[in-house]
């Protein structure tokens, strides 16, 4: 697979507190798919709650156009 990124590597992802993150508009956008696609894959993970709440936060943001 050859991605061509529209963000820059150090974009993908930031450390902070001892932890790696990245956010779901960052991985629909390198990705190249519709975000809230993303967003129905990650809430239909086959993964027991425990992980998902250890390892998926969510945080809404509203945004005007």
């Amino acid at each position: 697979m050859n991605l061509s990124l529209k963000v820059q590597p150090a974009q993908l992802v930031s450390h902070q507190d001892n932890e790696v993150t990245t956010t779901s508009l960052i991985i629909a956008e390198v990705f190249e798919k519709q975000h809230k696609n993303i967003l129905k894959a990650i809430q239909n993970l086959d993964c027991s709650e425990d992980f998902a709440s250890a390892n998926f936060l969510a945080h809404v943001e509203i945004v005007q156009a």
